[in-house]
């Protein structure tokens, strides 16, 4: 009975420290399951940063050469003008 008892405690020791080496590596798996899900959740997210980066520099440029447009066709109607003054 004896030896019973003491089997009995010892199996429940082992009991324990087997479930709290499978809760270890649940947490351990949580842990890296987060980070996978983190980065899948990043990836769409830096592509669509990077697509309104890009589009946004090519509407800085067509505001830029618009206004470049506008300013040199009032300078061709300035010169103009002035030449028909001196003229």
């Amino acid at each position: 009975m004896v030896y019973c008892r003491e089997l009995k405690g010892t199996l429940t020791i082992m009991l324990y420290s087997f479930q709290s080496q499978v809760a270890n590596h649940m947490k351990d798996y949580e842990d890296f399951f987060g980070i996978l899900s983190k980065a899948a959740r990043m990836s769409p997210m830096g592509s669509s940063s990077r697509n309104a980066g890009d589009r946004l520099d090519r509407l800085k440029l067509t505001y830029n050469r618009t206004c470049q447009a506008l300013i040199i066709t009032e300078l061709i109607e300035i010169i103009s003008g002035a030449s028909l003054l001196t003229g």
